[in-house]
């Protein structure tokens, strides 16, 4: 998949279930979640850049999205071809946005998909408390608003991967780092980020 939050699923999927025991608290997470808004539904658009090494050009891409709190995640590839990832309680699925190809992941088949679904909305988010889960955390206030935050995987597999993840931004998100172990790095620029109270009826039915 191009789209860089396509990219954890594999390694999403292969992750145990998350631990019980309450974790540490975050530091400053009661600061961090003072700056920053927290609405039903945000919408956006989004600008990535994935540097693959041995390249000298970086692959980029661009498109839309919006995150549903609680419904889940969609993911709208525009240029340089279109695609949209939907991500829901109870499926995962890509199409190529010609209206033919489609992949379906079924969460009853892929329990995990649910943990995917929370990892990928709380990134999008910056929700500190739950990434906090399966994530350690470092967190840093800038300025008066602004904010950085950094996301090291507990777990091997994940970890193994993508040694680091990093979030910036201030009311919203605007923008993440994903390093992987190979040195390849994908950035993602959010843009246009708008609040809202509901999803569309067409947008509720791609998440069903």
């Amino acid at each position: 998949m191009r789209m860089w939050s396509g990219m954890l699923v594999a390694c999403v999927l292969a992750v145990g279930p998350v631990q019980a025991a309450e974790p540490p608290a975050v530091p400053n997470a009661d600061a961090l979640l003072a700056r920053l808004h927290q609405p039903a539904v945000l919408r956006g658009s989004f600008v990535q850049s994935r540097q693959i090494q041995g390249f000298k050009r970086p692959v980029e891409s661009s498109g839309d999205f919006v995150v549903a709190r609680d419904q889940g995640l969609l993911w709208h590839t525009v240029k340089p071809f279109e695609s949209l990832l939907s991500v829901s309680r109870e499926r995962l699925r890509v199409n190529d946005g010609s209206g033919g190809a489609e992949t379906t992941i079924d969460a009853r088949r892929e329990p995990m998909l649910r943990t995917l679904n929370e990892i990928l909305q709380n990134v999008v988010i910056a929700d500190a408390r739950a990434l906090q889960l399966r994530f350690d955390i470092g967190l840093k206030l800038v300025g008066t608003t602004g904010w950085q935050m950094t996301l090291v995987a507990k777990d091997a597999t994940l970890r193994s991967r993508f040694p680091q993840i990093e979030l910036s931004g201030d009311a919203h998100v605007q923008g993440v780092r994903l390093a992987e172990a190979s040195g390849d790095v994908t950035t993602v620029r959010f843009e246009n980020q708008r609040e809202d109270t509901h999803l569309t009826e067409a947008e509720t039915g791609k998440l069903k």
